[in-house]
């Protein structure tokens, strides 16, 4: 979805500045930077997060929620409705929810910000 990084704003701006994009972006994945956000967080920490692309040669305003995360290879899975092109600069964003959350745990487990959460299976 085209976006604007205002839409998040009352989301915790887990990037203080725009990273850049290592390797490839795809539509369905992108490598965090390596020496940014994702240094030392384990499997699956971005999950439930936005990835909102900032800026790109083309495709900047995309934006998607983290499936899972690869913490050896700093590798997001995504689902952007546009492919990213160019040099990708991206920020995080974690709104308190984790949609692919399948139990109450997992919920919460990334939710600083809105705790406590009810849990509704």
């Amino acid at each position: 979805t085209m976006n604007s990084q205002n839409n998040f704003a009352n989301c915790e701006k887990v990037t203080s500045t725009a990273e850049t994009a290592q390797g490839n972006v795809s539509q369905t994945s992108i490598q965090l930077e390596a020496t940014g956000v994702s240094q030392g967080v384990g499997d699956n920490y971005f999950v439930g997060m936005i990835i909102y692309i900032e800026s790109a040669s083309s495709n900047a305003g995309v934006w998607s929620i983290v499936s899972s995360y690869s913490s050896v290879s700093h590798t997001a899975t995504v689902n952007f409705q546009k492919l990213p092109s160019g040099t990708v600069k991206y920020f995080i964003f974690n709104c308190g929810a984790n949609f692919l959350a399948t139990t109450m745990t997992s919920c919460m487990q990334l939710s600083t910000i809105l705790q406590p959460l009810a849990w509704i299976p």
